[in-house]
């Protein structure tokens, strides 16, 4: 059986085009998005476990937020550990206006692709980290959705 990479650059930034997304989180160290410069380029972006790419300030962040993860489905656990990670990684470099203090309940999800395959391709049977699966979400803020102080 044939392993085919469900992270298709031309697709996710075409939706994070379409969806106007604001901010990008890849979470479980899903690192294909760093690799995208479209991605690095356009959009906030945050890798939960690394924090290792830089924040660019915007006008009104958080309204539209993709989530994406080869390990990790989003639920409001996950989503309450990133957003206290981002809000750590604003407040060490004093940017608190910048933080997320919108809850999960602020939003509604408008986009999701769900892929889960166990078929995948490595060097040895020794290196195999068990996942060839996206888990892409696309929420969109509520509108008059209150903030929350985090």
């Amino acid at each position: 059986k044939e392993r085919q990479d469900p992270f298709d650059e031309t697709e996710i930034t075409s939706l994070l085009a379409a969806y106007e997304v604001d901010t990008v989180i890849a979470a479980g160290f899903t690192w294909n998005l760093s690799l995208m410069i479209e991605v690095l380029q356009k959009y906030n972006y945050y890798e939960m476990e690394t924090m290792a790419y830089p924040y660019r300030p915007r006008p009104n962040p958080y309204q539209t937020i993709a989530f994406v993860s080869h390990r990790t489905k989003l639920t409001p656990g996950v989503y309450s550990v990133a957003q206290n990670r981002i809000n750590l990684y604003q407040m060490t470099r004093g940017r608190k206006e910048d933080m997320l203090f919108y809850p999960f309940e602020a939003y509604q999800a408008v986009f999701v692709k769900e892929v889960e395959s166990n078929v995948e391709t490595e060097f040895s049977r020794r290196t195999q980290n068990g996942t060839n699966n996206l888990f892409f979400y696309i929420l969109k803020k509520i509108p008059a959705a209150p903030a929350t102080a985090p």
